[in-house]
């Protein structure tokens, strides 16, 4: 607790352009890489290990928003060029992974060059408002994740998933439609 107070909050506010109120960090700070900007609301919650890649030698507008009463769970890892946006009361278990590109170049040459993936390939991802990830489940590029989705441990989420649904699987598939219990 004492950490926390002294030395991590202050530091990730430091790094951060905006970090909201009550922020609870459970370990140490999230290794951050890049210049892109990063934006935490209130009430949110980190898991130890976490490791953010936002815009390393790739973009320097890269962006990463966490809305508020958020709950980013243990070694999670996120790789952004362009954006993330996390929604206002999500969950993101542990070992979750958003990529909003591929990585590395799709380019055979350019990969031998080791150059860096190419902004034009990447395409922002969108977690709603009331999500939950399950453990292990990672989200590529170009997704929008509804409001009220749930995605199951261990899915790959390779489209866009509707509000209110369960999907599970590599690649995820809907698996039902949840009732949503807010207006």
């Amino acid at each position: 607790m004492f950490l926390q107070f002294i030395y991590r909050e202050p530091m990730l506010r430091y790094r951060c352009a905006r970090v909201g109120e009550r922020l609870a960090m459970e370990g140490q700070l999230p290794l951050i890489y890049g210049d892109g900007r990063i934006q935490i609301g209130d009430d949110v919650r980190i898991g130890g290990k976490n490791t953010w890649l936002v815009g390393s030698r790739v973009s320097t507008d890269a962006e990463l928003i966490i809305g508020n009463d958020v709950h980013i769970g243990f070694a999670n890892g996120f790789n952004i060029v362009k954006s993330l946006r996390i929604g206002d009361h999500s969950i993101l278990a542990s070992r979750v992974e958003v990529f909003d590109n591929p990585t590395h170049p799709l380019d055979p040459d350019a990969r031998l060059r080791n150059e860096s993936v190419p902004v034009e390939e990447a395409g922002p991802v969108v977690i709603g408002k009331n999500v939950w990830i399950g453990t292990a489940a990672m989200s590529l590029r170009s997704v929008t994740i509804g409001d009220g989705a749930v995605v199951g441990a261990g899915s790959i989420v390779t489209h866009d998933v509707p509000p209110n649904t369960l999907v599970a699987g590599s690649p995820a598939r809907i698996i039902r439609q949840l009732k949503p219990t807010l207006p």
